[in-house]
Order: C-alpha cells, then structure tokens, then sequence
C-alpha cells in the first residue's frame, strides 16, 4: 500500500463515526422456587441447660437483684443493653470499678444460686442465648 492510499484510509477512519454496536440484554430466565413443607415446626426448641439456668436464677432473690442492678450500671454508663457491647465498651466497663464490684457481686449470688460460672461455661450458654433470641 502506498502512502497516499495509507493516508486516505486515515482520513476516512477520522471522517466516519465509530459504529458502537449494543448487544440486546437477553431475557433473564425467571427461576420458580417454593417452599418445602417440613414436617417439624420451626420454633426454637427450648435448651433444658438454659432453662434449668433461668430457673436457679429465678429461685434466687439475690442472683436477681445483681443482675438488674450490673444492667442499671451499664445503662447509665452509656452502654445499650439490648444488643450485646462492641470491644471498646468491654474494656471501658473493665476499667471501670463500679462495673467490676457489680460482676463481682453477681458472681458471689450465681454462685450462691448454684450456678457454675466459669468462662468455658458463660461462652456456651450465651451463644445458646445468642442464637435462640
């Protein structure tokens, strides 16, 4: 090819707008789906560990009261007691010794209550607890 003829291919390509070329977006294919039917209800079924919990603690008087009191501390440190405490929280409660001389007092009436508490114990029932509620 020439440089003339180069040339003239050049111009053409300038002069002669890019054809752009739009695919149609294809149908999407609609998927049925349904529901199983499960012969099991699909209500949480209740923990006999946790309930046997819930009552010891009922049982007690003071195992109660700690508790309600640890909760009116938290709440009027600013901490929202309906969901649990992110790890800055944790550690300002922690720093805390009005908040350290609640756990401890409720320690002393779970313990009274009859209720073992140690930390393997606490993360199992409240991961029960978690998931149930």
């Amino acid at each position: 090819m020439s440089a003339f003829a180069s040339l003239r291919v050049l111009r053409a390509a300038r002069v002669a707008p890019i054809a752009r070329t739009f695919v149609a977006a294809r149908p999407v294919r609609a998927f049925h789906v349904s529901l199983i039917a499960r012969s099991e209800s699909t209500e949480a079924k209740p923990d006999p560990e946790i309930d046997a919990l819930r009552e010891k603690i009922a049982n007690h008087d003071g195992a109660r009261e700690a508790i309600m009191k640890l909760g009116e501390l938290m709440t009027s440190k600013g901490i929202d007691t309906t969901k649990p405490p992110t790890t800055p929280q944790l550690l300002k409660l922690g720093m805390d010794p009005e908040i350290r001389e609640a756990g401890k007092n409720l320690m002393a009436q779970l313990q009274a209550a009859g209720v073992e508490m140690n930390p393997a114990v606490a993360s199992q029932l409240f991961s029960k607890v978690v998931k149930d509620e």
